[in-house]
Parts: structure tokens; sequence; C-alpha cells
């Protein structure tokens, strides 16, 4: 979803409303600050954008809904192709692209991700240079704007993800300000899943040791993601949490290890236990002990709460 398409659905619903662009922004903001918004030469506040939909009659959060369904439903196959260059399957990729028709892809006013990913496409097939890729992308998430403003979308974030292996010191403090900012409810992350507001916190934790903070000390921040599971229903993120936790032996901490030995680990068999893809052993193995993990879930949840 791009703030084009959203922008341009505000245009349609006030037409439908039959309002003019003057009736639409009264005591919002300026009749020209509106167009500004709509041409992209700022971006909208989210408290801005909420007062106009109201306004039209409307939940924000169902605008949201219709713009990024119909964008997924209409670009199918520019969704799959993403998804490839994201996971860096640029085999599939390649391959990928070759059926399709370029013309048929939004400008890139209306896009976002896809023509940023393609850069890396690039770079494999060695038509660009990395750090020309790397700069683009770094200039499209604009970091420092990105701080200042009052919301951001989930493609921003898988941005951010992706550059880390190549961010400088500050860019790291930045995109933790701005993650810190989403986790305090100080900026709105648009249209999130679930799923994408765990990583957040995932990834808020990843830059707490990029930036040489003492494992031993982030055992709040891991309480915290835990609590929100259950706010939440994540359960989805518990093989990546626990994987996490693993690879950047924050595990070695006896706190953290517990974490993992109590509640991590039983969760994980008790989401998988109607998977059918385990294999018999761990469907055996989850059978036996089932009662006891739900046991231990229950007791740690109320420790942990």
């Amino acid at each position: 979803m791009e703030l084009k398409d959203l922008y341009d659905e505000l245009e349609r619903l006030r037409k439908k409303e039959k309002l003019t662009e003057k009736e639409l922004s009264k005591d919002i903001m300026s009749v020209r600050s509106y167009r500004r918004y709509h041409y992209l030469e700022h971006d909208m506040p989210f408290d801005k954008l909420e007062a106009l939909c109201n306004r039209l009659h409307t939940s924000i959060y169902d605008v949201l809904y219709y713009v990024e369904h119909n964008a997924v439903e209409t670009n199918m196959e520019e969704a799959i192709l993403l998804d490839m260059l994201i996971q860096d399957d640029y085999e599939n990729a390649s391959k990928k692209l070759k059926t399709m028709d370029p013309s048929l892809f939004k400008i890139s006013s209306k896009q976002f991700l896809l023509p940023l990913f393609l850069l890396k496409l690039d770079v494999y097939q060695k038509k660009l240079k990395l750090e020309d890729a790397n700069k683009k992308m770094f200039e499209a998430l604009n970091l420092r704007a990105l701080l200042e403003a009052s919301w951001m979308t989930v493609d921003h974030y898988i941005l951010m993800e992706h550059l880390l292996p190549w961010m400088t010191v500050d860019d790291k403090k930045m995109s933790q300000a701005i993650l810190k900012q989403v986790i305090a409810n100080q900026k709105v992350l648009v249209r999130p899943s679930n799923y994408s507001l765990m990583k957040v916190l995932m990834f808020d934790i990843l830059l707490s040791l990029e930036l040489g903070k003492d494992k031993a000390s982030i055992e709040h921040e891991v309480y915290a993601m835990l609590r929100s599971i259950f706010h939440v229903g994540s359960e989805i993120v518990v093989d990546e949490i626990m994987t996490f936790l693993i690879v950047y032996q924050v595990d070695d901490f006896n706190l953290i290890r517990k974490l993992l030995n109590t509640y991590l680990i039983p969760l994980s068999y008790v989401y998988h236990v109607q998977s059918v893809h385990d294999d018999p052993e761990s469907v055996d193995y989850i059978k036996k002990h089932h009662h006891d993990m739900i046991v231990s879930l229950r007791s740690f949840k109320e420790d942990l709460l």
C-alpha cells in the first residue's frame, strides 16, 4: 500500500460524498495543504488523515483495509514477486519476472518496496553495484524524516530490517528511536498484523544488541515481548523468537534460559500440536507431555503478567 493510493481513495470518497476540497478540509487543514499532501509534497499527519476519514463518514482503518486489500487483489503477481525479492530468492524472482509484463506494473509513484527490491535483483545480475542500490534504498527510507513523522507503514519497517547489515551506528540509533515511538504508541504503525507487531519488538531488541547493549540487561525487553504475545495473540512468531534468542546467544543467561524452558519451548510444541507436518515422534511427544506443558504455561503466564 502506498500513500498515493491512500490519497486517491480519499479523493474518490470526497467525490462520492459530493464535497468540495474546502468542505472536506474545513477546520482540519487548508485546501492548499490538502493538495500538497495529495501530490506527495509532504506526508499527511495521522491525526489529520483520521479527521478527514471521519468527515467522510468512514473509519481510517476501513479505508486502509480497502486500499491494501484492493492493491493485493489487483497486483497479486507483483506481491508474489516482491516476496521472492524480500526473501533473496533471486533465481525464482528472475524466472517470475520473465513471465510478467513490466508495462503492467504500477508506476513508481504508486510503489515503494517493489522498485527498491528490484534494484537488488539488478545487483544479483551484476547490472548495478550494491553500494548504489543501498544508497537509493536508504534515501527512500529517509530515517530522519521518518523519525519526525507521526506515522509509518509496515513497508518502512520491512525496508529498515532489510538494510540493517549496512546501517551505521547513527542509522541504528535512529531506527531504534523510531521503533521505540511505535512501541510507546507515540507513532502509528499503519495497518500492522500481529506478526509485524511482534517483529518490531524483536527488531528493537536486536538493535539493542547491535548497539552493544549488555545481553544480561535486555531481560525486561524479552519479558515485554512475551507479554505482547498474550495481548495480540501472535504465537505464530514463537519459533522465530526462540531462534533469535539462541542465535544471538541470549539464552546463555539463566533467566532467559528459564524463559525458553518454561515458556517458549512448551508454547512452540502446543502451538504446533495440530500441524499436519509434524512427524509421528513429535506428535507422540506432544501428546505425552501436553498436560504438563499446559500447566507450565498457565503457571508461567501468571508470573509473567
